[in-house]
């Protein structure tokens, strides 16, 4: 499965990248750098998102006023895509509820599969999960 994760916090990727090991997985902490790699090479069997990025990449607004990218910036590109190059699904692991929402919502609008996951509960997943191999 090949996996593209944006988020800030090294932690997340580290537990994620353990999550999903065996499968190729890359890993990008900024809005440009997620668009590289979003339209790189074949389309994306998973897209993990976060809403809250911190101080990255930024742009100029209508007045002028510096602002920075969000994950919502990023949820919008993916809607850009040609639909042969939508990804199969995209989880929206933001633990910002009002910024995960609209995520959501802008995807489904595109008809693409979406899953708002907070991170917390992916953590409680993956220990269940371990929990039950053990």
């Amino acid at each position: 499965m090949r996996i593209l994760i944006l988020d800030d916090e090294e932690v997340r990727h580290t537990d994620l990248a353990e999550f999903y090991s065996g499968h190729e997985v890359v890993h990008v902490e900024t809005y440009n750098h997620f668009i590289r790699e979003l339209v790189s090479g074949s389309p994306w069997s998973l897209i993990h998102l976060d809403h809250d990025l911190g101080p990255g990449d930024s742009y100029l607004d209508g007045w002028g006023n510096m602002q920075f990218f969000t994950g919502q910036h990023a949820a919008i590109r993916v809607c850009e895509l040609h639909d042969d190059h939508l990804p199969a699904e995209v989880i929206v692991h933001s633990v910002n509820p009002l910024g995960a929402n609209i995520m959501v919502t802008d995807l489904k609008s595109r008809k693409v599969k979406v899953t708002w996951r907070p991170y917390t509960q992916m953590n409680l997943k993956r220990k269940q999960m371990c929990n039950m191999r053990s």
